[in-house]
């Protein structure tokens, strides 16, 4: 049986969770991600669909035979297809290391980089229709602030979230980072015990 550590590492690799987020909501054919994930040699994709898929992230939701082969049709085990890192359990969260966190943090990022890149690459992109963008901004917030923030978020997300693909939708991508920022140091402390 896959542990979600030893599953964590299987999704811990950029392509596989491009694989991952292209089938989020759907199911496709190896070929049908092929022609989304051009960049990905077609043999190094039936690999790491053959890892995703053993690993329990993905499961063959149909077989169909095409010109004396089978063609699978891959979907997400949606309970299975999320990384687990030891710090979403509450009582992990103090001692999950840093160097945790930035494993997650960087395979997330660099997921990011290839999607965007991507899309740029695509032609001639219409960046104003399309909804290309990112920013950043600066949020004071108490806790409870930022908790009723993330509910409005949600709240605000979830009814598009169960829109199906249909003529007229085009798959988009939105990702959130919330990063607080270190606190200023104690000036009232010793130069040695400041921050």
């Amino acid at each position: 049986m896959t542990t979600p550590r030893s599953q964590d590492d299987v999704l811990l690799h950029p392509a596989r969770m491009r694989i991952v987020v292209a089938l989020a909501g759907r199911a496709l054919t190896a070929s049908q991600l092929r022609a989304e994930l051009t960049d990905v040699p077609q043999a190094t994709l039936y690999q790491h669909l053959g890892k995703l898929t053993r690993a329990g992230a993905l499961r063959v939701v149909e077989e169909r035979p095409v010109r004396g082969a089978v063609e699978r049709v891959y979907a997400l085990n949606e309970s299975s297809a999320a990384l687990h890192p030891p710090a979403l359990n509450p009582a992990n969260i103090a001692r999950t290391p840093p160097e945790e966190w930035r494993r997650y943090y960087a395979v997330f990022i660099a997921a990011l980089l290839a999607d965007g890149s991507r899309y740029l690459a695509s032609g001639a992109p219409d960046i104003l229709r399309d909804g290309f963008g990112f920013r950043q901004v600066a949020l004071n917030l108490s806790e409870e602030e930022l908790q009723a923030m993330a509910m409005a978020i949600n709240a605000a997300i979830a009814p598009y979230l169960a829109l199906a693909p249909a003529p007229g939708r085009r798959r988009r991508l939105l990702a959130t980072i919330m990063i607080p920022q270190a606190p200023p140091p104690d000036e009232s402390a010793p130069p040695e015990q400041r921050a």
